[in-house]
């Protein structure tokens, strides 16, 4: 099924693209090598457009092997660069040793530089004297008790960091690094976590600080247009003129491109003059939807100009050594070079910056360019690598020892920002441009409770053209799902994010972990971080997308203790001993998705999309597997707005969408069910509640209905508290027209034959708009018996036998097919197949159901008859249904509320279920009541006790929006308000509140 979804994919973009870049799958590395200077002549280096010449006369392509090494000597405890360069030439391998400050007030180039035990480094705005300086090596490595401390405010200043590809190689960071290292055993490799009391490195380096690293277009740039209006002030930010800017695109699916521009001139109201006349349409449009958050379609404007760069240079192409193997198998590369494999020859070597294995780090208002190492393991722009537990509120002003903030990726040939076997770090207000891969990556699995906050990704190329083959990881970087923002753990904090133009905006990657975590995480069932007001647009697949199974639970003995690890403790169990559901509800909390192919995921359960905007995709919201939530009260979908088509999971218990605006939006019932392995029987409950429906099509309803397959639709219902109001001359615009509070499809014709009220659709005008289902007055619930043991081409069907409770006069019967998902043809390693047989009913004592199989058997006691739903039960009162089973006690009645331990929790696919026997017409008791009467706030389950984000939102807002306008800076971060004319989003545009 994931290949016919991507074959679809693909052919979609190469009809509706033109084919002027260039995309790669994993195999295409030759092509991507044969096509590279075409690739990199279209790039932009600083260095090589700014850089003063006497630097290049000195850095630039200086291959000469290392002629000695120096331990530095020194009298005194301050020494300068001209001392430094006195004792290393330009072929010494230099070590900084013992307490002694190096003053760099003067260009340095050495052939490499190591700092260690109590020297440091000292770089800042009395130290370079001036304009412009730099230091040269083939690598700079911060080891134990060393310290780089660079801090140059002043900009009119500049700093270049030159990272030459002389063949020097440190022994941990190996070749064209720049960064700290923390030697470690080599038989743990970093792995454990460090005590914090022996010998650390110190690695800051800081430039001119940027109070906004960015900013959106509060009016569209029109072609030919030579200004831009912004929604802050670019003075207040500390943009400067020639400060380079680029300008995302906003048109759908990959079909745009970014523009780039230098700034001629400022004003304080938001206008930049450019360099040159636009050539492209870049939208700006704030969206009312009448919900409590502002939804901005604005095309994000960075500036990637600081005052320190960090580049060196140019990429090398470097033949593969057939020697080397990987470290974790199915990785295909290896931390020590260019590993051979059937797919890549050669590596496309730039310089990488990493901070591994613990000590303080901060990058901050810093350019890096030039760098990422193509085919080589763990060589990226900024790596925060096996750093473990960052927190040291004691020692830190942002109470965390990782921080990259404020920093500009540019041309890189191997993802952008990594965050790996770290916790408690700091991502915030980056911005990514032209990176080719993931652009943030969360790398295996075990990352915890890092705040990912604000930052920027675009790619600035139509087409798929930021994807890369040849790395470690073909999902996050190839054209199969080349990603702005990918992660492996969600346990993280994601806020205010934006990414732009890549194939998936976020994806998170559920599994069991990778590399040294392999099998030590429950990837499936990892807890949520916190995701809050992150925006994806303009990508050709997904933009919030989630992929194998995203189940959250409690108590996985996931912990920063154990690294992020279970420590083997085996809680990836999705019950209790006595059988409760142990989902631990989370939340994605008011993302924006806009111009995207699809927006959701695949399988999810005790996930809420809560005051989620998703307008202008071809698939607003994307699902096919779920589960009522734990709690037994929350909606799936909850205060949401969504225009375009609407694919709806099959679901195990009721799918409920509340206080939600559906606006010109078609639901596609049982989306992708009983294809390959997804579904469970094809017959979900969608319940609405308080939905209003506004510039419905002419077809509001599709039930996905396959003969070949079985797929039987499902029910669509408004919830009792509507069905109430659902009368003639009410003003609210229900999913269902006035008098009738239930749908299904004409499938179940015997719901004609009850006297009850039900009708076909067209036999009321409504034929097109219902897919000609039926439409019934009162709520119908599902009736679902999980059958066990038939064989998938089973002729038996069950039969429905309905009787006037009264009189128990037979009035309508009903043959329903047996529906086989799941084979073991498709699964063969599964104990289990997901089969049975389904079908709405009317709750109530109007009348007496009675099912019986088709060829006489009685049905098992081990199979699970199941009906209505737990959470509508708790929230709209239990329903009753008059039932016999033929071969069954099933008593006189029975209730919505009946048991369902050990079954509720998740996919029948799975090995141990222990859910046979259980459900209704069975001696448990049934559930436990939850009230309901005040709904759960979900975001205390994925909150941190300590982390009050929600403080930190909102208090850039210049002006009182009223009762009728929403902030429009809620999600834009810093502490810079907007301009006071864009602060508000209403129902007519912007407004300055009041």
């Amino acid at each position: 099924m994931y290949r016919q979804l991507l074959v679809f994919v693909f052919l979609f973009v190469a009809i509706a693209v033109p084919a002027s870049a260039q995309s790669y799958t994993r195999a295409d590395s030759a092509r991507y090598v044969a096509d590279f200077a075409s690739l990199y002549a279209r790039s932009y280096t600083e260095v090589g457009n700014q850089a003063p010449a006497e630097l290049l006369n000195q850095c630039r392509n200086q291959r000469s092997p290392a002629s000695n090494q120096v331990v530095v000597r020194y009298t005194t405890p301050v020494i300068s660069a001209a001392e430094l360069q006195r004792q290393c030439g330009p072929t010494s391998a230099c070590i900084l040793d013992g307490n002694v400050t190096l003053d760099v007030n003067a260009s340095i180039r050495v052939h490499s530089l190591i700092v260690r035990n109590n020297a440091t480094v000292r770089w800042n705005d009395t130290t370079q004297t001036s304009s412009n300086q730099w230091m040269c090596a083939g690598y700079i490595v911060v080891e134990e008790n060393g310290t780089w401390d660079m801090n140059l405010q002043d900009p009119s200043k500049r700093a270049w960091v030159y990272i030459m590809d002389n063949g020097a190689v440190h022994p941990g960071l190996r070749s064209r690094a720049f960064g700290s290292y923390k030697v470690v055993d080599p038989l743990h490799m970093g792995h454990s976590m460090s005590t914090g009391a022996e010998p650390l490195p110190k690695f800051s380096v800081v430039g001119h600080e940027l109070k906004r690293t960015w900013s959106l277009l509060a009016a569209p740039l029109v072609i030919g247009a030579t200004s831009i209006q912004l929604m802050h002030n670019p003075i207040e930010m500390g943009w400067r003129v020639n400060d380079r800017i680029a300008i995302a695109p906003t048109d759908e699916l990959m079909r745009g491109e970014a523009q780039h521009f230098v700034i001629q001139s400022m004003t304080e109201n938001g206008v930049i003059t450019l360099d040159r006349a636009s050539t492209a349409r870049h939208e700006a449009q704030p969206i009312w939807t009448g919900k409590d958050v502002a939804a901005l379609r604005s095309a994000e404007v960075i500036n990637l100009s600081r005052n320190v760069i960090i580049t060196g240079d140019d990429f090398r192409e470097v033949p593969c050594d057939p020697s080397l193997t990987e470290a974790f198998p199915g990785f295909g590369t290896s931390t020590q070079g260019c590993m051979c494999t059937a797919n890549r020859r050669s590596c496309t070597v730039g310089l990488h910056t990493a901070n591994a294995h613990a000590g303080y780090s901060e990058i901050a208002n810093v350019r890096v360019e030039k760098c990422g190492q193509r085919g080589i393991e763990g060589k990226y722009c900024l790596h925060f690598h096996h750093m473990m537990d960052c927190k040291n509120d004691a020692n830190s002003k942002f109470g965390t020892n990782c921080v990259y903030r404020n920093n500009a990726i540019e041309t890189s040939q191997q993802r952008g920002l990594i965050i790996h076997s770290t916790h408690n770090s700091i991502v915030d207000s980056n911005v990514f441009y032209d990176v080719r891969g993931a652009n943030l990556y969360i790398e295996d699995g075990n990352e915890m409770l890092n705040k990912v906050t604000y930052n920027v990704g675009i790619c600035p190329w139509r087409n798929n053209g930021c994807t890369l083959p040849g790395t470690s990881n073909g999902q996050a970087d190839t054209s199969l799902n080349q990603t702005g923002l990918y992660m492996e753990s969600p346990n993280n904090h994601l806020i205010g994010n934006r990414m732009a133009n890549h194939f998936n905006g976020q994806f998170n990657n559920a599994g069991q972990g990778r590399g040294p975590v392999r099998d030590k995480v429950c990837g499936d069932n990892a807890p949520f971080g916190i995701w809050d007001g992150n925006t994806f647009h303009s990508n050709g697949r997904f933009g919030t997308y989630l992929l194998n199974g995203n189940f959250p639970l409690q108590d996985t003995g996931q912990s920063i203790a154990n690294n992020g690890t279970t420590n083997n403790s085996n809680n990836c169990q999705k019950y209790t001993v006595g059988g409760e559901d142990k989902g631990l509800p989370s939340v994605i909390l008011n993302h924006f998705d806009y111009g995207n192919n699809f927006v959701g995921q695949y399988d999810a359960g005790d996930i809420q999309y809560k005051q989620h905007v998703s307008v202008s995709n071809l698939n607003s919201i994307y699902w096919k597997e779920t589960k009522t939530i734990q709690d037994g009260c929350s909606a799936q979908i909850s205060g949401s707005y969504y225009s375009g088509s609407a694919d709806l999971p099959d679901a195990m218990g009721a799918f409920i969408v509340e206080n939600t605006t559906l606006d010109n939006v078609a639901l596609n019932a049982n989306h992708h069910c009983n294809v390959g392995v997804t579904g469970y029987l094809c017959m979900p409950h969608y319940i609405f509640d308080n939905v209003t429906l506004i510039n419905g099509r002419n077809k509001w309803v599709d039930f996905d209905i396959n003969n070949a397959s079985r797929n039987m639709g499902g029910i669509f219902s408004l919830s009792p508290t509507d069905a109430a109001r659902n009368t003639p001359g009410n003003a609210h615009n229900f999913v269902l027209p006035p008098g009738y509070n239930s749908l299904v499809s004409t499938t179940f014709s015997y719901l004609l034959n009850l006297g009850r009220g039900c009708v076909r659709a067209d036999s009321i005008g409504l034929g097109q708009r219902y897919e000609n289902g039926l439409l019934c007055p009162m709520q119908l619930e599902p009736l679902k018996i999980f059958s066990r043991g038939l064989p998938e081409d089973t002729t038996v069907n069950l039969v429905l036998e309905v009787r006037d409770a009264t009189t128990g006069n037979l009035v309508a019967e009903q043959q329903v097919p047996h529906l086989h998902i799941a084979t073991n043809r498709d699964r063969p390693n599964d104990l289990l197949e997901k089969q049975g047989y389904a079908v709405p009913v009317i709750p109530g004592d109007a009348f007496r159901y009675r099912v019986r199989l088709s060829d006489g058997r009685a049905i098992p006691s081990d199979w699970i008859i199941d009906f209505g739903d737990l959470t509508a039960s708790n929230r709209w009162g239990v329903k009753r249904l008059n039932l016999d089973v033929v071969g069954r006690q099933c008593g006189d009645v029975v209730y919505s509320d009946h048991d369902r331990r050990y079954y509720m929790g998740g996919d029948f696919l799975e090995r141990g279920f222990n859910g046979w026997g259980r459900g209704a017409c069975t001696q448990y008791p049934r559930m436990t009541r939850t009230d309901c009467s005040v709904l759960p706030d979900l975001v205390r389950n994925v909150a941190e006790a300590n982390y009050d984000w929600r403080r930190e939102l909102g208090t850039n807002c210049p002006a009182d929006c009223g009762r009728d306008g929403v902030c429009s800076s809620t999600y834009l971060g810093a502490d810079i308000p907007v301009l006071n004319q864009y602060a508000c989003v209403c129902r007519t545009g912007w407004s300055q509140g009041g």
